[in-house]
């Protein structure tokens, strides 16, 4: 692998290098039990004190933080299964029912509380757990990988309404082409920018069964730069659909997607069409999606790129993807598919295939690594000088990130669902034509919260 990194180019390698450091720093500093392993309570621990209640309930305790509901959720039932009159043992039962997408399971576990002599603490949990757990879970259907699906794959219960916000400060060496594949002709020069980011996701039963529901979605990014304003953009994209069980086991949806991009200010891109999703738990752990999109794309002419309204034309998609929990605190992505593209000149209309995984591992302090690879090969009708040889060309994006939690940074603040990221992004287009060729590396650090 050494040997790979030292035949990039040199800023890349020192980007891959710095990355390194960073993340060995972070590793280091802020997360210093990863290598106090020797205080976890283990399993075999557990084995030989089954009639430690105390132990068992620390146990649980542990294994919630760490992400592992299955391991918590045996050990409660154990503790209660001795001793069924621990009524605070029970609500934290009940909550990891939940927390594994059982909420029936829950509210008999609530009912069996009913009437019991609560201390004021465990009576405010049990209202509030009364309450949270007979609002309608709503799976959603959507791939996380797949473009513009934001989800999580249906592995999880979603809230009716949910929604997450970014904002990160980020360097390129070649920030031009860290805006678009497309390319505009933008010189390699390097410079720093704002980002922001943030999505906002309704979900609502409009069937008696709940069977069928509505959902909408509005999201939206910007990107301002210190000095190289010809790359600034904003995106807003814009989603709308239902979605039914048309089996009782898989999900069935349709979606009107809609996309505006404006670039240094001025309209860029205007997209809309529809988009069909058909996903299927296989297994408590694996979901498989397949869709088919269709949209509608309409460029405008920008002052360094004059031939962007010959790009006109429809862009079709064939996707098929599968998420997996591999445990209850790694998660795994994977998909692919099959692009075309209609334009109103030959040299921009292509066809190719596209891949893409992403892995996802969080440990028990709540940070977290993600790992993102995509790729996709565009094999083009013509070129522009229509000379000679059609344009073929590969697409790398690459990221990895690790977050952790600022309540691990500043405990006593009211930090909840807010992470600190960092991250390292490699783009590169490798055409048959060198004059196309472009790469981008650079690193971010972003505040993310979500609700």
């Amino acid at each position: 692998m050494g040997v790979y990194l030292r035949q990039l180019k040199p800023k890349v390698y020192r980007a891959f290098l710095f990355f390194g450091v960073l993340t060995s720093l972070l590793f280091a500093v802020l997360t210093p039990s990863f290598a106090q392993t020797s205080s976890r309570i283990s399993a075999q621990d557990i084995y030989e004190n089954p009639d430690d209640h105390e132990l068992n309930l620390n146990y649980a305790k542990q294994e919630i933080r760490r992400g592992e509901m299955l391991n918590a959720a045996s050990a409660l039932e154990r503790m209660l299964y001795a001793n069924p009159n621990w009524h605070s043992s029970r609500l934290l039962y009940a909550a990891v029912l939940y927390r594994l997408d059982d909420p029936k399971a829950a509210m008999r576990e609530l009912s069996l509380l009913k009437g019991r002599d609560l201390n004021p603490q465990q009576t405010e949990t049990y209202t509030r757990y009364l309450s949270e757990f007979q609002t309608p879970i709503v799976k959603t259907i959507g791939f996380g990988m797949a473009a513009g699906a934001g989800t999580n794959g249906g592995l999880n219960p979603v809230k009716p309404i949910s929604g997450n916000f970014a904002l990160g400060l980020r360097g390129d060496n070649n920030a031009g082409n860290a805006l678009t594949d497309e390319g505009f002709g933008f010189s390699n020069r390097g410079d720093v920018s704002l980002h922001a980011q943030g999505r906002l996701r309704l979900v609502k039963p409009i069937s008696a069964d709940e069977t069928i529901t509505a959902r909408a979605t509005i999201g939206g990014q910007i990107r301002r730069h210190e000095t190289f304003n010809e790359a600034d953009y904003d995106v807003i994209d814009l989603q709308a659909g239902v979605s039914a069980r048309p089996t009782g086991k898989g999900r069935l949806s349709f979606d009107i997607d809609g996309r505006r991009v404006n670039v240094s200010g001025e309209k860029y891109l205007e997209q809309i069409g529809p988009r069909i999703t058909y996903g299927e738990n296989i297994s408590d752990n694996t979901r498989v999606v397949v869709s088919l999109s269709a949209y509608s794309q309409n460029y405008s002419v920008l002052p360094n790129a004059s031939l962007e309204d010959e790009r006109d034309g429809i862009k079709t998609r064939f996707q098929l993807g599968m998420q997996t929990k591999l445990s209850d605190n790694r998660k795994l992505t994977v998909s692919a598919g099959h692009d075309t593209k209609t334009a109103e000149i030959v040299a921009f209309a292509y066809s190719g295939p596209h891949a893409s995984v992403s892995y996802e591992h969080s440990f028990e302090s709540k940070t977290y690594l993600k790992t993102q690879l995509r790729v996709r090969q565009l094999n083009f009708r013509g070129n522009l000088d229509s000379s000679g040889e059609a344009r073929k060309d590969t697409r790398v994006s690459f990221r990895q990130s690790i977050g952790l939690p600022l309540s691990k940074i500043a405990p006593s603040a009211n930090l909840e669902n807010v992470d600190l990221e960092f991250g390292f992004n490699h783009n590169e287009r490798l055409s048959n034509f060198n004059s196309n060729d472009f790469g981008n590396s650079g690193v971010d650090v972003k505040l993310k919260f979500s609700f």
